[in-house]
């Protein structure tokens, strides 16, 4: 189970689909070109409605949206290109067939392979100014940049570097791979942020708690980030 940094799961329906596309905000006449987003939970979506999202996508690890609601999602954006963004490696494949069914105007899928990659690169498009290409070389350019990180509490024993973590412990994974553990969620997260190359070169780290995690430990979380680096926009 998730416990920090990762994303709950919510249940939603759609007519023939499990899944159904929420519109962020009324979409008026057609545009030349906008984004919409897949997102495990509503708050993640909230979040990317925030930076511009035309229609968010409920899904996430175990309830991954169709490419029925991807296809919706693409027609209500309302735009001559839209860009896609799976945030789920599982989901690339399912959100580039939705495009080649797309009839009218153009789906191009930005290969975002989780949530947080998402949000970097939802954070830096920029519809309204940009070309198709200019937003796709920033896009890129996001993808290669930003890092995934989360932590996970373990439901069996594992070995991280050729230490035993037992089980009820805490992993955590640097672009999905686990580089550390730790007993507790602060001791985890203070873990990660070090076995971040150059940490205190980076300026903005975006922290999402998962339910459960207790406001001590969110603090405690927030304090570290602090101490990391100055610099660090937390």
């Amino acid at each position: 189970k998730m416990e920090n940094m990762t994303l709950q799961h919510n249940e939603t329906l759609i007519e023939k689909s499990r899944h159904k596309a929420f519109l962020s905000r009324p979409l008026g006449q057609k545009k030349k070109i906008a984004f919409i987003a897949a997102a495990p939970t509503a708050e993640i979506a909230k979040q990317f409605e925030e930076y511009g999202a035309s229609v968010t996508v409920l899904g996430g690890e175990c309830m991954n949206p169709s490419s029925e609601a991807f296809l919706e999602a693409l027609k209500k954006a309302n735009a001559e290109t839209v860009f896609v963004l799976p945030n789920n490696k599982n989901e690339i494949l399912v959100a580039e067939q939705a495009c080649s069914c797309l009839k009218e105007g153009k789906g191009i899928v930005i290969k975002t392979n989780d949530v947080a990659i998402g949000i970097g690169v939802a954070s830096v498009l920029d519809c309204e100014n940009q070309s198709v290409e200019e937003n796709l070389a920033i896009a890129e350019n996001e993808m290669k940049s930003a890092l995934s990180l989360k932590i996970g509490k373990t439901t069996k024993s594992a070995k991280i570097k050729g230490a035993l973590v037992e089980e009820g412990n805490y992993l955590g994974f640097l672009q999905g791979n686990a580089v550390c553990y730790g007993q507790d969620i602060p001791s985890c997260f203070r873990a990660l942020l070090h076995e971040v190359e150059d940490v205190g070169a980076k300026e903005v780290l975006t922290v999402f708690f998962g339910e459960g995690v207790k406001e001590e430990e969110r603090r405690a979380c927030l304090k570290s980030a602090e101490e990391v680096s100055p610099f660090l926009e937390t």
